[in-house]
Order: C-alpha cells, then structure tokens, then sequence
C-alpha cells in the first residue's frame, strides 16, 4: 500500500533533500521522496517554500528543459530552514550551480540516492560536500582547503577491526 502524506509536513524533508543533493526538479524529488508524494502536492508544498523565500528556482535550457530547486543561500532564510529541519546553518551553505551543471547534477543525486541503498555501511558523499569530510579528503590524498576537483561521488567504508578504511571514487 503507497503511503500519502500530507504536503506541508513533508517541507523539512524537500528541504533537507535539497541539502543533501543540491538542486533538483520536481521529477528528481519525486523520485527520492519516501513515501511518495503526488506530484500536484509535491508542487504545492515547492511553491509554499518558494513563496516563504526558502528555496529559489532555476531554469535549465536543454533539450529536457527543466525548472530546479535549490536551497535559498540568504544567512535569514538558512536561519529558517535550520528551524525546520535542525540542520545548521553553516552546512545549509552550498556553492553555485552553473546552470548547464544542473542536470548532471541531478543524474549524481540520483546516483548517490541507489548507493546509499545498496551499501547502507558506507558513506556516500557528493563532490560539494567532500570538502567538509577530512577522512574522505586523507583517502584521496587532497588537503581539504586545496582547489580541487573531486569525483562526483565517493562511496566511504570506515575502518573496521579487521580492515582499512576505503573510499571509491565515482
């Protein structure tokens, strides 16, 4: 039986989707979202966050031509999502998507959702959240403040007893 929530209570989870992932259309929010959420109330609930100043949109000219959310990056605004999903403000900071990124990076949040599923013991990590994970850093032999251009994704196994710790990049 499909679970339905109601769409104002799923705000803290798009919010903290978008933290997490990085921009994403109403398509690759849909797609994460569990339990799902019907498309017209995933919209509703997009447009109450974006009419409060929480999320801005983006439009990617492509063939596929679609509209993105991101998290608003305004210090008031990261305030008010720390408030609703307690994530703090200082990690609600993410860098600037260029516009003909903006897919790509969506298809790597789609890629970073199944790994996370299929190795629940690892860490799966995006490429603009790789500098504030220093174990992740030390595997790849890159100093954290370097500029440097990461893997998409990093798939982390900590150390074990019995084993070193061992990161994949994606």
């Amino acid at each position: 039986m499909n679970q339905v929530s109601v769409a104002h209570s799923r705000a803290p989870q798009i919010l903290s989707l978008l933290q997490e992932y990085g921009p994403l259309s109403v398509k690759g929010l849909e797609t994460l979202m569990r339990p799902r959420i019907a498309k017209r109330r995933l919209q509703e609930c997009l447009l109450r966050l974006y009419e409060k100043g929480l999320v801005i949109r983006r439009f990617e000219a492509s063939p596929f031509s679609r509209q993105y959310y991101e998290l608003s990056q305004a210090d008031e605004m990261r305030k008010e999502v720390h408030k609703l999903t307690g994530i703090p403000p200082e990690r609600l900071l993410q860098p600037y998507f260029r516009s003909q990124e903006l897919l790509h990076s969506e298809e790597c949040a789609f890629w970073a959702h199944y790994l996370k599923e299929v190795f629940p013991e690892a860490e799966v990590v995006r490429d603009f959240r790789m500098k504030t994970h220093n174990d992740i850093c030390n595997a790849l032999l890159v100093m954290s403040d370097e500029a440097f251009v990461f893997p998409d994704i990093v798939i982390y196994f900590c150390e074990k007893e019995n084993s070193d710790p061992l990161a994949i990049p994606v």
